[in-house]
């Protein structure tokens, strides 16, 4: 008869003591994603293919993109202690384990970086890979390796005292499965002397400026945060119509351009265009990386959407 029947053998595990073993010892960086977005098993068959696809996803369009993460300088684990239900003769007969909970400060890299970072406050679609000195964390599926549910929330800045504390960037991270780290995390180990935070990178945004002329379109670009030009790095590289996205500003159609062209003078780029308004950008970051300007090491750039009408 099989009426009444348990199956109590998943309810173990062999504990014979292992020669050398993976172990959690603090976070050091991390990989924000977005629901969907796991790393393939085909992927996953050497750690330099591994590697590559997260290089390739830092410049990724949408929600393909992942955001990484690389230094945390400190790590307070906030998770609430578990709630232990006990019957009424006092026997323990459950325990609820509360989300993972963390308050990690980030570096400082400034205010208009943190503002950035901010974005990603409420968000209720995030994934995160735990990184750690020795290895990269997820969840493991059929389909590949995943980050874990979560919530990322940055704080507001703590401010320094002249003679006291330093100005601090903090955020909570909330990882929503309890089981995240204990039962359900699955780690791709580094090579030996591997530095995760020299081989990725993330995505500096750009900063357009427009004008119209006869015939042309003159485009000058910084980026956002530095103020650094672009015509410093890659006056060349960005000389070629595949490093622009024109269209015409009216239908939103792409335009052609007949050349591009650097201009020494206003240390920017002379765009070819027929008499019309149009609207210019950078083409994509995997596109630039494509052309040089910028790299699957360094990270890429992406820049702001700008209107120049061009006279006959």
């Amino acid at each position: 008869m099989i009426i009444g029947e348990v199956n109590c053998s998943s309810k173990k595990g062999n504990v014979g003591r292992p020669a050398c073993a993976v172990k959690l010892d603090h976070l050091v960086g991390l990989i924000l994603t977005f629901d969907g977005f796991e790393i393939p098993n085909a992927k996953l068959g050497s750690f330099a293919d591994m590697l590559e696809y997260l290089q390739e996803a830092t410049l990724a369009s949408g929600k393909d993109r992942v955001f990484y993460i690389p230094k945390i300088f400190g790590n307070e684990d906030a998770t609430p202690d578990p709630e232990v239900k006990q019957s009424g003769y006092g026997f323990t007969v459950k325990i609820d384990e509360k989300p993972h909970q963390f308050n990690i400060e980030l570096e400082d890299l400034g205010i208009k970086f943190y503002q950035n970072l901010r974005k990603f406050k409420d968000r209720k679609d995030m994934r995160m890979y735990w990184i750690d000195t020795t290895f990269i964390g997820g969840q493991q599926t059929s389909t590949g390796l995943k980050g874990f549910e979560c919530t990322f929330m940055p704080k507001q800045v703590k401010v320094g005292i002249k003679g006291g504390d330093y100005t601090m960037y903090k955020a909570e991270l909330q990882l929503e499965d309890t089981m995240a780290l204990s039962d359900k995390l699955s780690t791709v180990l580094f090579p030996e002397n591997f530095d995760l935070s020299v081989e990725m990178g993330g995505i500096l945004d750009v900063e357009l400026t427009a004008t119209g002329g006869s015939g042309i379109a003159t485009v000058k670009a910084k980026t956002w945060i530095s103020r650094t030009p672009l015509y410093n790095l890659y006056a060349d590289a960005l000389a070629v119509a595949g490093a622009w996205v024109v269209r015409d500003a009216s239908t939103n159609a792409i335009v052609t351009t007949t050349g591009v062209a650097k201009d020494t003078v206003n240390e920017g780029w002379a765009i070819s265009l027929a008499a019309g308004s149009y609207t210019i950008s950078l083409a994509s970051p995997s596109a630039l990386e494509a052309l040089n300007v910028g790299s699957l090491t360094s990270g890429g750039y992406e820049s702001n959407i700008v209107t120049a009408t061009v006279t006959a």
